[in-house]
């Protein structure tokens, strides 16, 4: 059966899903595309390095905008830090990612 293991259609077409990305220093929040129902995704957008985000945990949604909270997770690392009492939340500015160009056959 090749659909084992799968839930089953709900009829829900999502074509964009968004991930927080957590892994050290190149944390970043991408965004993965689907036009055949999650076959197969590919990498449409990204944060920039240059925003970044430290220890991004989870991400919420008002209307078109993305907001990533930081989980301040180093501080569960360090044993002598001071609990934090209040958590950030950033807005995610996502940069479409560049089309990758067809190859041109001039023979």
């Amino acid at each position: 059966m090749p659909n084992e293991g799968c839930p089953p259609k709900t009829g829900i077409k999502a074509k964009m899903v968004t991930i927080t990305r957590n892994i050290s220093i190149n944390d970043m929040i991408i965004q993965l595309e689907s036009t055949d129902i999650w076959q197969n995704a590919k990498l449409a957008a990204s944060t920039l390095i240059a925003d970044r985000f430290t220890y991004p945990a989870t991400a919420t949604f008002n209307r078109n905008e993305v907001w990533v909270m930081n989980a301040r997770l180093n501080e569960l690392l360090d044993s002598n830090a001071v609990p934090a009492k209040h958590f950030a939340i950033h807005y995610a500015v996502f940069r479409p990612l560049p089309k990758p160009k067809e190859a041109n056959n001039h023979n």
